[in-house]
């Protein structure tokens, strides 16, 4: 949302001076419409502002017209001097039903496009034309309200951000190259064919290659050549360039062009003066971040590891001199830090320095563990004979790696402020960014979400030395040209314009959250003058200093209660916490022991799949209008004699109590006829070996990456299991991964050579533990099978049962199996209604989908206000309730109570396996309910309340972010701001102060570290509880003709019915099973209203 208040700082630079307007001929004469306008109206006439950068155009727009759109377009197109990357946004006001105003302004962070579109020819043009015809605009604007009280009232402005682009990819049609080339006889501009045709193909850097290598003249036969270099180049994309649309090459892919010909491209830049003159020819060269050195010394972790280190690396030097002495060859760098598998792991499981790393942008593993620091402080006794010269460059390689990460941890300085990202920020960012960037050669790594200018500035205070004034500004000195209006007399004026339009004394109260109405201006003025004589205050410093620490007091007693509160749960807050969702996250995995998986590389299309089919909750208008005493129930003559609204009592804390997919999943994919199960995750040789061994040992309690989702860390090493009771590293060794004696007579010569490093690098390994005083047990692949096939005393029994062997099974056989509860997980496949059941479901279908809706889909109510609003102009995604399902993921609990309702299933596509987990998270949802019930009970545990509130809501929510519109912010200047234009995953660029521009970037990667999978399952269990609700109570026992669904949202229903109370709706001849079901129902009505199982009723005396 672009509020009137957040301006955009080229704007306002440009576009800030006095203008002839007449608003009045432009708009409706309403006073408070002319009022919210008069401070931008600068904004409603067309005007330009030419940058070094970017320039931004902006007209005058009063109807949503594409031959306006394509006209805008095109003078900016011939105004640019260069190609140039663009944007469009709007301005535009809202109407609230009480009828204010809001202006929202065209900033480049509420655009049209994602990402900005190159304008540099006329096919571009056209381009950026037909995607303007395929947007809708009203849709766009309308996403941008505060909330669903306003309406769109108008357009008013439409505003052109063109980022330049002097330095386009090496092709540009129609381009005429300045004088300075096009009259230097000794260069080839190769600008037009033998008949002085200009070439229009942006093939230039393809000719200039021919013509050098070929010394052709300008031919027939030149250009055939010239065509089969770009068929080649296309050709290497695969199908990823689209010839048509070729722009040229880009500077990163020089590369290629110089494979396919055989030659070596050098690009020189021309520089020119103010006026134009070319005063040079540079080589273009990419250029080189400065690397920044950090020398602080930090506590006794700090000076223990540097000691450490030190000695490390004066023992390996040592022996590196004795070896040099003696004539001995330094042995090849063939040791690997970690085996490959625990590499493996640990890239997937990045969270060994959990405990002080600074996961940026809230980017954190999905379980919290609970590594103890021990395992990286070393002991304050060195001895290093013993190790080996490999063993010591793994060791020194593992230790400066910590040390990296512990300096990153304690060198972030947390600063926290009172709503500072609007304010404080952007008033010092113009002159900390230039201290940084310029002075210091810093790029800062920034997290922002939106550009929010939110100033209220007084007239009265526009230089610094005001500050030194000896008395209180006067009472017109307090007035605001953002607000338009006294900041001392706003609440007063906000007071009597909503008693003006119709609301009364008690309600207008209750919206502002006061109890009496607010003082008048003077009477405020009279407050402010009372402080300043009460406190002795000799100039407007020490009233701004009094103003502040109204504001700053309270925040820090705030923060050290969070921090507190955060503290005891293990959370360093400032430092790990950041956001709230991240704090919700961590606080819901360290209440769970249970290991949750996030789809590996080679699924991403099943997580694809599973965020497509993500769904929030339903929101539904069944019937219009109904009142008591007025209103009939459906076709019956019951009259209604009261609304009731169900509530489902803590929904999601809920649903998260149910069983949870856990463990390692198993991908079950339909070939030939048959499911065919592929694991991805680590082989079940270790998870069948450390179950096994933790059967027999029962006073052992393994750590296992299986068993606990972590593994235990010994120096530089990830061990498979590990006890505390006994102190003993359990090792299961693969024979082909570890070279056993059983394989020996398989290995070539070559392979013999890998075999000895690696049995050496076992053996280091091996040696390293036990030196530590680790017991260790290593039990090898053959050795395991052979004893699981001659003991019969129960233990291949056990193997067997609780280990089955994963056969191909037929559709029916799966099918069958998740019914049974056998199997657990997600099936994708297609579910309808069959034709003789669709009247029983016809109120309200059960199957919730994703899909297009037009105005053709919806009622005729819904549509007459969708076209009198111009809404719904195109197709718009949105939550619906169906009668079938295509290729739909759903979970094996709620696909069980569909096919129980009579639902048919008619194909399985696939199928992800699970282990089902019950009450996961049972300890975080009893803290989230407890302290609600405190807060019920104590107000002054209302905080701790809302808190734990927030929490709960946002911990189901950050498993299902998605992270593929997060953006990264650079700072650039001048030398560099240019190529960050060029690049593909470029957003946006502002000005910040003279040669500093802060860049938005889309990321080029995305690592989706949360498992996906927990808040998919969470928000399907909670729509299969509103079905159970329906289908289970109101359609099983209830009469239809004493109810009628009103409106569903998400965790309610709310119904209109023939009798005083829901219950009195219920049929008699099952009135006594529900009685005898009630029965276990909770009396205690303190802890029901908490209650994470109960629906609650709640009657609603007079509603419509």
């Amino acid at each position: 949302m672009q509020h009137r208040r957040m301006a955009h700082k080229e704007s306002a630079k440009s576009r800030r001076k006095q203008v002839d307007i007449n608003l009045g001929e432009l708009f409706e004469k309403d006073p408070d419409l002319l009022a919210e306008l008069e401070p931008v109206k600068h904004l409603l006439v067309d005007d330009v502002y030419n940058g070094k950068v970017h320039s931004v155009y902006n007209f005058q727009f009063r109807t949503m017209d594409n031959k306006a759109f394509r006209g805008n377009l095109e003078k900016v197109y011939k105004d640019l001097g260069c190609a140039a990357k663009i944007n469009v946004a709007f301005g535009f006001i809202m109407k609230s039903l009480e009828g204010e105003y809001r202006y929202f302004y065209a900033h480049n962070n509420n655009t049209l496009f994602e990402r900005p579109v190159v304008l540099a020819n006329d096919g571009d043009l056209e381009f950026i034309c037909d995607r303007l015809d395929d947007e809708d605009y009203f849709e766009h604007m309308v996403n941008e309200r505060p909330n669903t009280k306003w309406r769109f009232y108008s357009v008013t402005n439409m505003t052109v951000f063109a980022y330049l682009m002097p330095h386009v990819a090496l092709g540009c049609k129609n381009a005429d190259l300045p004088s300075y080339i096009t009259k230097n006889k000794f260069i080839y501009t190769l600008t037009s064919n033998a008949n002085r045709n200009k070439f229009n193909d942006n093939f230039c850097l393809f000719r200039a290659i021919c013509f050098q290598r070929h010394q052709m003249q300008q031919s027939d036969e030149m250009e055939k050549a010239v065509t089969d270099l770009a068929n080649e180049y296309f050709e290497h994309f695969e199908g990823e360039k689209d010839p048509k649309r070729f722009r040229g090459v880009k500077d990163k892919e020089i590369y290629v062009v110089e494979d396919l010909a055989g030659v070596n491209v050098v690009i020189y830049s021309c520089e020119r003066d103010d006026n134009g003159k070319l005063v040079g020819i540079t080589e273009k060269t990419p250029g080189e971040e400065s690397a920044q050195e950090m020398g602080q010394k930090f506590d006794k972790v700090f000076r223990q590891l540097d000691s450490f280190l030190m000695a490390l690396r004066q023992e390996k030097s040592h022996r590196d001199r004795q070896k040099t002495a003696d004539g001995t060859e330094k042995e090849e760098d063939n040791v690997a830090v970690v085996d490959d598998e625990e590499e493996e792991e640990d890239k997937d499981d990045d969270d060994d320095m959990e405990n002080f790393i600074l996961y940026e942008d809230g980017e954190e593993p999905q379980d919290n563990d609970d590594d103890e620091m021990d395992d990286y402080i070393v002991p304050d006794a060195v001895d290093l004979s013993n190790e080996n010269d490999k063993m010591l460059k793994l060791l020194i390689s593992f230790y400066e790696g910590i040390r990296k990460k512990l300096e990153r941890y304690c060198l972030t300085l947390p600063c926290f402020g009172f709503n500072s990202s609007r304010y404080d920020l952007n008033l010092i960012k113009e002159f900390l960014l230039k201290h940084l960037v310029k002075e210091k050669e810093i790029n800062p790594e920034v997290i922002r979400k939106t550009n929010q200018y939110d100033f209220s500035l007084m007239s009265g205070l526009t230089v610094p030395e005001k500050l030194s004034n000896k008395e209180l500004p006067p009472i017109e000195d307090f007035w605001s040209k953002l607000k338009n209006c006294n900041v001392l007399s706003a609440d007063l004026d906000k007071y009597h314009k909503l008693l003006n339009s119709g609301m009364s004394e008690a309600l207008v109260c209750k919206k502002m959250n006061i109890t009496t109405p607010p003082p008048s201006a003077e009477e405020n003025y009279d407050y402010l003058k009372s402080i300043w004589k009460e406190y002795k205050m000799s100039s407007f410093r020490d009233f701004l200093r009094w103003y502040n620490d109204k504001d700053v007091i309270p925040t820090l007693e705030a923060m050290q209660k969070m921090m507190n509160f955060y503290h005891e749960k293990g959370i360093d807050m400032l430092k790990l916490g950041c956001t709230l969702p991240n704090l919700a996250n961590r606080c819901l995995h360290q209440s769970t022991g249970v290991k949750f998986y996030r789809f590996g590389k080679r699924d991403m299309d099943l997580a694809k799949r599973v965020r497509e089919e993500i769904v929030g909750g339903p929101s539904i208008v069944f019937t219009r209008y109904a009142k008591v005493g007025e209103t009939k129930i459906r076709d019956s003559e019951n009259v209604c004699r009261a609304i009731v609204g169900v509530d489902a009592s803590q929904l999601y804390p809920y649903s998260m109590c149910q069983p949870m997919p856990t463990g390692p999943y198993v991908r079950w994919d339909l070939r030939d006829g048959k499911f065919y199960p592929l694991k991805i995750h680590r082989s079940d040789l270790e998870l069948k070996v450390i179950g096994f061994l933790q059967s027999k040992r029962k006073e052992c309690k393994i750590q296992s990456l299986e068993v606990t989702g972590k593994q235990k860390r010994i120096g530089p090493f990830l061990v498979d299991g590990f006890c505390d009771h006994c102190n003993t590293v359990f090792e299961v060794m693969g024979c082909y991964y570890h070279y056993c004696a059983c394989i020996e007579h398989k290995l070539t010569e070559m392979i013999w050579r890998i075999c000895e490093k690696k049995r050496a690098q076992d053996e280091m390994r091996r040696n390293y533990i036990k030196s530590k005083g680790f017991n260790m047990v290593e039990i090898w692949e053959c050795e395991w099978y052979q004893q699981m096939r001659e003991n019969n005393n129960g233990e291949r029994h056990f193997v067997q049962t609780n280990f089955k062997h994963r056969s191909p099974i037929s559709e029916r056989q799966l099918i069958y199996k998740i019914l049974d509860d056998e199997y657990f997980g997600v099936v994708e496949c297609d579910l309808v209604v069959p034709d003789h059941l669709k009247k029983k479901f016809q109120n309200f279908p059960p199957l919730f989908k994703n899909h297009l809706v037009s105005r053709e889909d919806i009622g005729t109510f819904m549509k007459t206000m969708a076209e009198e609003n111009n809404l719904m102009k195109k197709p718009r995604k949105m939550l619906i309730s169906s009668f079938y399902l295509e290729k739909g993921m759903v979970i094996t609990p709620m696909l069980k109570f569909l096919l129980k309702l009579g639902l048919q299933l008619k194909k399985v596509y696939s199928f992800i396996e699970y282990q089902p987990q019950q009450k996961c998270f049972e300890s975080f949802v009893d803290q989230v309910v407890s302290a609600r019930r405190e807060g019920d009970k104590n107000k002054s545990s209302g905080v701790v309340a809302e808190t734990m509130k927030l929490l709960g809501n946002s911990s189901y929510g950050y498993q299902i972010m998605n992270r593929n519109k997060h953006s990264v912010t650079k700072y650039g200047n001048e030398s560099n701001i240019h190529d960050l234009i060029n690049q593909k995953m470029f957003k946006a660029s502002t000005e910040i102060c003279d040669d500093v521009y802060e860049v938005g970037m889309m990321k080029k990667s995305i690592e989706h570290k949360e498992p996906i999978i927990v808040g998919f399952f969470i928000l399907q269990y909670a729509k299969l509880r509103m079905l159970e609700l329906y289908y289970n109570f109101l359609y099983t026992y209830c009469d239809s003709n004493l109810y009628e669904e009103i409106e569903m949202d998400t965790d309610s229903l709310y119904l209109a019915i023939g009798r005083d109370n829901i219950y009195d709706c219920i049929r008699p001849e099952v009135k006594q099973v529900w009685t005898k079901l009630r029965e276990k129902d909770c009396k205690d009505p303190v802890h029901s209203r908490r209650n994470p199982k109960l629906l609650s009723p709640n009657l609603l005396q007079e509603a419509h």
